[in-house]
């Protein structure tokens, strides 16, 4: 499928992030792992040639996922294929998103949080439902909720503004209802 390694904005090879164009379309695969004790880099060198992006929180995603079934076409053209895939509840994801936000301050990421957000369950309250106890406990899940808390703090503040602008226009009161859903999971924990 023709992946080369990925290119920082210097230009320079990465040995975390994987791109190739399939069929008109940019696909970029990037490596991850969970944060370690040692050195403070974002990113953690795992072999000679290869490397992956400290990512905090990353554990909880990890930690009993769901799994869900998909049927998709294959990017070789080879036809469809089904499988079982394990993917991210929706705390760790909440949780890993807001410090994304927190710490690259896109506006996608402020769209995942608060899509999320809005459309899981019956809501905010319903993602707030799935706490567990271990979530609880971890120092990503209470980071991740204080920035959350200071970055969605009132309509006017980075995140209601990041999600609104992400989007342009596809709803018709996209701050308003970034602002509410972020109050509403803060107040339903």
């Amino acid at each position: 499928m023709h992946f080369e390694r990925g290119t920082n904005e210097a230009g320079n090879k990465q040995k975390h992030s994987f791109a190739s164009n399939i069929d008109g379309q940019d696909i970029n695969i990037d490596f991850l792992t969970t944060k370690y004790g040692g050195p403070e880099s974002r990113v953690r060198q795992v072999e000679d040639d290869l490397s992956a992006i400290q990512a905090e929180g990353l554990g909880l995603a990890l930690t009993d996922p769901l799994v869900v079934k998909i049927r998709a076409e294959l990017l070789t053209g080879d036809g469809p294929y089904t499988a079982e895939v394990p993917i991210c509840r929706p705390v760790p994801y909440v949780v890993l998103k807001a410090l994304a936000f927190s710490d690259r301050g896109e506006r996608k990421d402020a769209y995942d949080l608060v899509y999320t957000l809005i459309h899981y369950g019956d809501g905010a309250s319903s993602v707030a439902d799935e706490v567990r106890g271990d979530e609880r406990a971890a120092d990503s899940f209470d980071r991740a909720t204080k920035e959350m808390a200071k970055l969605f703090a009132s309509e006017s503040d980075n995140g209601p503004v990041a999600y609104a602008s992400f989007f342009e226009d596809r709803e018709p009161t996209p701050v308003a209802n970034a602002y509410a859903a972020v109050q509403e999971f803060l107040k339903s924990l």
